[in-house]
């Protein structure tokens, strides 16, 4: 990506690149009634790649001197209700995971799902950094959180997209300081957010 090419700044964290839909759960579950269309190429809340190195690296300069920053310092710890549809290809960079929670499990601030078209949902692929982290399904991420079982998949430090999910919502837990994640839609993507050096690993 160059420089000047836009990416969203998302509500409850990270950043959008391409288009998505939106939504929520409504108890536990699913609803496509609530999905609104977003696009980093056309939304009024976009930055430039420039702008979003900036912030993250008045970011990145401030957990290094042991100052709160990044998602978990947003988030409870506990999973969130909000969901992002990726289509073919669109991709989702989170912000860091600090140490706000004392080394606990914290959770990314959307669930994710796949989407291959209309009528289909396909499995996501994932890619962490600076750590390891699961990704689990809405069942999985309840285990870990209430400490049952550390449950859903392990993912570690790679520069490999790990495919998961098979249609189903999926978000990503770490208790890793520092750790991000990125999520695509179904199809391979050529650009890596990480390597225009928006967030550090």
């Amino acid at each position: 990506m160059n420089d000047d090419e836009k990416i969203l700044p998302m509500p409850l964290g990270g950043y959008l690149q391409g288009y998505a839909k939106v939504g929520e759960l409504v108890n536990g579950r699913f609803d496509e009634v609530t999905l609104k269309k977003v696009d980093s190429k056309t939304d009024s809340n976009s930055i430039t790649v420039a702008e979003a190195k900036e912030k993250e690296l008045v970011r990145y300069r401030a957990m290094q001197n042991g100052k709160k920053s990044g998602q978990a310092d947003r988030d409870r710890p506990a999973p969130r209700m909000s969901v992002i549809v990726l289509p073919n290809g669109q991709k989702y960079l989170s912000d860091y995971f600090s140490d706000s929670h004392n080394n606990q499990w914290t959770f990314g601030s959307y669930w994710f799902l796949g989407e291959i078209n209309s009528e289909s949902y396909g499995s996501v692929n994932w890619k962490v950094h600076n750590g390891s982290g699961r990704v689990g399904t809405i069942a999985q991420a309840n285990n870990t959180y209430y400490g049952i079982i550390e449950d859903g998949t392990l993912i570690s430090s790679s520069n490999s997209w790990a495919p998961i999910g098979n249609g189903k919502l999926l978000t990503y837990c770490s208790n890793v300081p520092n750790s991000f994640f990125e999520v695509m839609g179904p199809e391979v993507y050529t650009h890596d957010l990480t390597k225009e050096g928006i967030l550090k690993s």
